[in-house]
């Protein structure tokens, strides 16, 4: 196993071809999002709808501690290229069987799975990729990747629908994972010496709440609970304000998060991640606010909906490279691994948790409502966290 030689410059061409596996990965994964639609089709009821869409995140949060624990015993490279083969199989499953409640529930979960081997594996090799006082840089850049297919990925699959159908649709996004494990054979593991024996998958939970943690954690939980929240409800509630363009402001919170990664990108490391979570976390507080206040028309409808949209994504651009640069600086080399699989899975954990928690409160007290209970949940934590981190304000290095 090759030691990275940290002293070398960060964007070279192993970084720009991970860019590419990481682009088609998750684009592939990304079509799912009309999975709904295809399941609708099949005279699935809602409630089952939702009983799949929870199977592949929660799945993927319990695979955390195993993949965690595993990367940093055995490298990242086996990890990453068979979460992307499987990724891709488990894609063309979908067109070998007709849909039921327990075979979608078993192949929706198992995609979970391969998610979380993926991801977790390719995020820590990015983790060892770049060199310390630039890790958030690198790693904010990385993940405009993950931001371009959040948005490719969709529009795939609506032409593939209009194309072929769900055949098209899931053959495809098998295609673009399967060409993604190819594509990233070609990329060496990048771990470093080990510092001391990791450790076992049954310390995760224990690690991320312990003291050097607990702030990384929790700030991963509400950025969950905050994306998770746009993600399942900013298109009905858009929708049913008579408003048209959600697409639209999914484009700008994209466009605004890469914007702030590319014209901030080191700020986390020059200023210290910990001081940038707190401020990205009152962005995101206070754009779900501004979305509250969407109206029919009226002087509050376009600024609300593109105000939010704007600093969501300004709080998204900043705060998920200053948590994953935390988590992977504070619990060492030897758990580097480890160290994204909590965050990841913190994040996921949130994202479960604000779309179920924001579906029944949608059902109980209206979307408005929905989503000024959960700006005000993220606006606590984001001074939660800041009294959590107090005395830790201090830059990975000295600018």
């Amino acid at each position: 196993m090759s030691v990275l030689p940290f002293s070398r410059p960060p964007f070279t061409l192993p970084f720009w071809q991970a860019n590419l596996v990481n682009l088609m990965c998750l684009s592939g994964a990304t079509m799912f999002v009309l999975l709904p639609l295809y399941l609708e089709a099949h005279g699935m009821p809602r409630w089952e709808i939702g009983l799949v869409a929870g199977a592949f995140s929660l799945v993927s949060v319990f695979a955390r501690p195993w993949v965690g624990a595993r990367l940093d015993q055995r490298g990242r490279r086996q990890f990453f290229i068979q979460g992307a083969c499987l990724q891709g199989l488990l894609a063309l499953a979908w067109l070998a069987f007709p849909p039921s409640l327990g075979l979608t529930l078993v192949v929706r979960g198992m995609q979970g799975v391969a998610m979380a081997f993926y991801f977790t594996a390719m995020w820590t090799w990015i983790a060892d990729f770049a060199p310390e006082g630039r890790r958030a840089e690198v790693m904010g850049f990385f993940g405009i990747s993950g931001l371009v297919s959040g948005a490719a990925g969709p529009v795939l699959a609506e032409a593939a629908l209009s194309f072929g159908g769900f055949e098209s649709v899931f053959g495809l996004a098998g295609g673009l994972a399967l060409g993604g494990a190819l594509l990233a054979r070609r990329l060496g593991d990048q771990m470093p010496e080990s510092l001391g024996p990791p450790p076992e998958a049954r310390e995760f939970w224990h690690l991320g709440w312990s003291r050097n943690l607990q702030g990384t954690t929790l700030g991963a939980v509400a950025f969950g609970i905050s994306s998770g929240t746009l993600l399942a409800f900013a298109a009905p509630f858009v929708a049913s304000q008579g408003h048209s363009g959600v697409g639209v402001f999914f484009t700008v919170y994209n466009v605004a998060s890469v914007s702030v990664r590319l014209f901030a990108g080191r700020l986390a490391d020059r200023v210290g991640a910990v001081r940038v979570v707190a401020p990205a976390l009152l962005c995101q507080a206070l754009g779900l606010g501004l979305l509250s206040r969407l109206e029919p028309g009226g002087w509050l409808g376009a600024p609300a909906l593109w105000g939010a949209a704007v600093l969501g994504g300004m709080g998204h651009g900043l705060i998920y490279p200053a948590l994953s640069s935390l988590a992977v600086r504070r619990v060492g080399a030897a758990r580097r691994g480890m160290g994204v699989s909590l965050f990841t899975a913190a994040v996921e954990f949130g994202a479960f948790a604000g779309a179920t928690t924001s579906g029944l409160l949608a059902h109980l007290a209206g979307y408005p409502s929905t989503f000024l209970g959960v700006a005000c949940v993220v606006f606590v934590v984001s001074l939660v966290h800041r009294r959590l981190e107090r005395g830790e304000d201090f830059p990975d290095r000295t600018p």
